[in-house]
Formats: C-alpha cells, sequence, structure tokens
C-alpha cells in the first residue's frame, strides 16, 4: 500500500514537472512584455494588463504555450528595457528607424495618424503641409507620432513634449498647444475616458497613411530564435482560425 502511494506521488510529481517544463516552453523561460498605457490597445484595469494587443497576446501565448508576464512603463523606459532584454516585447509602431532593432511579429492593426484641432478653435486654418508648420503640436514624448511628425518636415520646436496621452488632451483643452497627432480608435478612447468627446475635434491633416507603419509586437533580438519563431506561428494560427477577429469585435462595435 505504501509503495503503491509512493508510486501514485511520483507519477503525479511528473505529470506537474512536465507541465511546469512544457509552460516554460522547452528551455525558453518566461517572455516579459511591458506596455504602455495606450488605450484601447494598452491600458490597466483593476490593476491588470487590458486592452486589444493584450488580449491578442494572451491568445497567442496560450496557442504556443507560452508563460508570460506583464509590467506597465512609461514608454522611454520601455524601449530602454526592449533594447537591452532578452524575452522582452514590446507592442509599438513599426517605423523605420526601428525596423533593424527588433524582431516583429505582425501586423496587429493598421495604423494612421492624423493632426486634431479642437472645433471652437477657428483661427486655426490648415489647408496644407505649409500650414501645419505654423502651430505648436502637442506630442508624447517618444512616441512613434514625433518621428512621423519630424519625416514630414515639422520642425522639432513646433513640438511641445508631454509624458502621457492624458496630459496631452489636458493641455489641448487649455490652448497650451495648437494641435494632436492621434489614431481614431485611440483618440475616440482617451476622450471619452477624459470626459470629452471626438466631437468636440476637427481632422485638420493626415500624418500617416494605414499600411505604411502599422502596429506589430517587437522583440528583443537576443530572444532566442526558436522562441521567436514558436510566437510568430502561434500568431499567424489566431488570424486563421478566427481569435483575432473574436477579440477584434469586443473593442470594434
Amino acid at each position: 500500500m505504501k509503495q503503491t502511494l509512493i508510486g501514485a506521488l511520483f507519477v503525479c510529481f511528473l505529470m506537474a514537472f512536465a507541465a511546469v517544463a512544457g509552460a516554460e516552453t522547452e528551455g525558453f523561460g518566461k517572455m516579459t512584455v511591458l506596455y504602455t498605457e495606450y488605450p484601447p490597445f494598452t491600458y490597466t484595469e483593476d490593476g491588470k494588463a487590458a486592452g486589444f494587443a493584450i488580449d491578442l497576446l494572451r491568445a497567442m501565448f496560450r496557442e504556443a504555450g507560452v508563460q508570460a508576464q506583464m509590467r506597465t512603463l512609461p514608454w522611454k523606459r520601455a524601449e530602454t528595457m526592449l533594447n537591452h532584454d532578452k524575452n522582452t516585447m514590446v507592442f509599438c509602431a513599426r517605423i523605420e528607424r526601428r525596423e533593424d532593432l527588433y524582431e516583429w511579429i505582425g501586423p496587429v492593426y493598421p495604423r494612421k495618424i492624423s493632426l486634431y484641432k479642437l472645433k471652437s478653435r477657428s483661427d486655426i486654418k490648415i489647408n496644407g503641409l505649409e500650414d501645419v508648420m505654423r502651430y505648436k503640436i502637442g506630442v508624447v514624448r517618444g512616441y512613434a507620432s514625433v518621428t512621423d511628425l519630424l519625416k514630414i518636415g515639422i520642425p522639432d520646436e513646433n513640438l511641445e513634449r508631454t509624458v502621457d496621452e492624458t496630459l496631452n488632451i489636458r493641455k489641448l483643452y487649455g490652448n497650451r498647444f495648437d494641435l494632436i497627432p492621434n489614431n481614431d480608435m485611440v483618440f475616440s478612447y482617451n476622450l471619452q475616458k477624459a470626459g470629452r468627446g471626438l466631437g468636440d475635434m476637427e481632422k485638420v491633416f493626415d500624418v500617416t497613411q494605414a499600411g505604411v507603419s502599422d502596429y506589430y509586437y517587437a522583440i528583443n533580438r537576443e530572444t532566442d530564435p526558436a522562441l521567436v519563431e514558436k510566437l510568430r506561428q502561434a500568431f499567424d494560427r489566431i488570424k486563421e482560425n478566427k481569435t483575432y477577429d473574436a477579440v477584434l469585435k469586443q473593442y470594434i462595435r
């Protein structure tokens, strides 16, 4: 009886060990997901990571059998860790200056950035890029939209940098600057959260077009290539089996 009990316990131990080993993806270890407060793509809700890009990641990790931990940080700190720590990944825009720095999985979502003004600012008149040059633009420090604006010729001195989206919106309503760049989906969400609405805004200029620099998952290049490929294949499968579509429907209604 005693030997039978010991044998049963040993089998349970082996099963538990195998499960843990499998969850650790054949010795690859956990992935660390760093995210910024960029709703509805990535944000914190009730103390946990949430958002469209986060829900997709969870589905991808389940599909791949990979464990992950998630941590919210300001963009510049997240970018620094992404540059130095293997098994680290971030949801971000795949722009030219980042192209050779990371491994990429995606595209996760189309990215189109436009400039908006308050409808009440009748003094702001824009018919083209030359008109944009005359105004101050509020941006979040380190965001890809800063690069987008500089790339089309906006002088750096025209950019008023802040630390996050919430403060940027507050400054726009306080007339601390004239224009604000954003993605329609993101901007609408953040305005509602601030007790405002997209109805207050007027789109005045398109900075980028969808398909030029879409949203992807960036992974530190020191991460094991076999792990990166495992995740890439898992992402492809959740698109093929319509998991992606099911998640998207929760955010676009």
